[in-house]
């Protein structure tokens, strides 16, 4: 069930499958071939540089290869995965497309606080209130992973609050993308703090109703995030993996 790589540790289906195939679903099947390996990849599960062999993951997810050859396909025209003569790999996450994922989630986040404090009513308080504690109790015991999933739950309680289903989802597809590399750079220490206090602020400015501060409290949030990993050296030049 492993797949031998030259010079790489072997990459262990199972686990990085462990979702697999959903038997009950009515998707052709090159679909779900698609969606578990885009999970795969973007949940971390196979690292940057992993080789895929189609046989292997094939067998894993007891298909034929026809269906996993056109999930290959579209992984690699969205840039997730890259061929070479050596086979077909997890595509490297490089520095500039990243800043690039910052820079759009910037102006599309800026606009869903912005739509929050506009579309906010006190009945959002209590959960909002609830989510921002969550975090609190994380950054206290130092949970990292725990941090980022309450700070996700943030950010789409503020995408519901907007009202905007087109632009929650154009959001939500970009923080995945994000998601893949903040996973292989789980930030420590330092900036929890102030990610909690950009949060409150954040918080105050759309119960307060206040559209402008929102929006721009958003794209500080956003621009120091990518600050910091630049600052902690994940990013350390274009098209060198973020380790």
């Amino acid at each position: 069930d492993a797949i031998r790589m030259e010079g790489r540790a072997a990459v262990t289906l199972p686990s990085a499958l462990r979702r697999g195939v959903d038997p009950s679903t009515r998707r052709p099947l090159r679909d779900e071939a698609y969606l578990s390996l885009r999970r795969a990849i973007l949940s971390g599960d196979f690292k940057p540089g992993d080789r895929l062999v189609e046989r292997e993951v094939a067998n894993k997810l007891d298909l034929s290869r026809s269906p996993v050859r056109e999930a290959f396909r579209r992984l690699e025209q969205e840039g997730l995965v890259s061929v070479n003569r050596q086979g077909l790999f997890v595509q490297e996450v490089a520095a500039a497309e990243v800043e690039e994922l910052y820079l759009i989630r910037q102006h599309l986040e800026s606009l869903v606080a912005r739509l929050a404090a506009r579309n906010y009513s006190a009945e959002y308080q209590p959960r909002l209130e609830e989510v921002f504690f969550a975090m609190t109790a994380a950054g206290e015991s130092g949970d990292q992973e725990r941090i980022v999933a309450e700070g996700a739950r943030f950010h789409s309680l503020l995408a519901e609050i907007a009202g905007n289903r087109r632009l929650a989802k154009l959001t939500a597809a970009i923080v995945e993308e994000i998601d893949r590399f903040r996973r292989l750079n789980l930030a420590e220490g330092p900036r929890t703090q102030l990610v909690l206090g950009e949060h409150r602020r954040l918080l105050d400015a759309v119960i307060a109703g206040d559209e402008d501060r929102a929006a721009t409290l958003m794209v500080e949030h956003i621009g120091n995030s990518l600050a910091a990993a630049k600052l902690h050296g994940h990013m350390a030049g274009t098209g060198e993996t973020s380790r």
